[in-house]
């Protein structure tokens, strides 16, 4: 009786297997979605650090050139531009690379090899990341009146190049205190959520 409940369990297995495929529509993540809220730069330093690696802010007392992979700047009400920085080449002495992929976020499931990973720049208009709201590859938008707020482009996803070599998609969601669906010129800005994934395959 019990190996006959095994046999039918494998079959049920079978059936709901065969019959379930993969949608080629159906986008698949290649892993963990992590998503931080409000990260707050520090006023006093005037950057965030992040560590892909640790998964966390570095703490002020603890940088070094190679503890972080991703620098946001802290903002204020004035601030019209975010200069998001990579440690790499000139800016650090890391080894991370990335280059914004004009894309949805949810499409993004693998790496091309004919993507160009480059190193960042001290200079401003050389930054894998455009200083500037209102230029090509842009990670942001002016939202314009009314509300006059910068507002993360749905279309633009950062790809990064670790110096391990790991695959990082990441994409900014807000700058805004607790991600308020539509920001004021007045709501507190500098408040950085983000989502990212690791370990994006390579297409063949």
């Amino acid at each position: 009786m019990v190996r006959m409940r095994y046999l039918a369990l494998i079959a049920a297995a079978w059936l709901v297997v065969s019959c379930t495929g993969e949608s080629v529509n159906t986008p698949i993540e290649t892993g963990t979605v992590i998503t931080k809220s409000d990260l707050r730069p520090d006023s006093t330093v005037g950057w965030l650090y992040y560590s892909f690696a640790t998964d966390a802010v570095v703490p002020a007392d603890s940088i070094d050139q190679q503890s972080w992979d991703i620098k946001l700047p802290f903002l204020t009400i004035n601030s019209r531009t975010i200069d998001i920085m990579l440690n790499s080449g000139t800016v650090g002495r890391g080894s991370t690379t990335g280059l914004v992929v004009e894309a949805r976020w949810e499409t993004i499931t693998s790496v091309f090899p004919t993507w160009s990973f480059r190193s960042d720049d001290t200079v401003a208009v050389n930054r894998v990341v455009p200083n500037c709201v209102m230029c090509p590859q842009t990670m942001f938008v002016y939202s314009g009146p009314p509300n006059h707020a910068i507002i993360p482009s749905p279309d633009k996803v950062l790809v990064l190049r670790l110096a391990d070599g790991t695959f990082v998609k990441l994409q900014v969601t807000s700058i805004y205190q607790g991600a308020v669906a539509n920001p004021l010129a007045t709501t507190p800005i500098g408040y950085y959520s983000i989502r990212y994934v690791k370990g994006l395959p390579t297409t063949r």
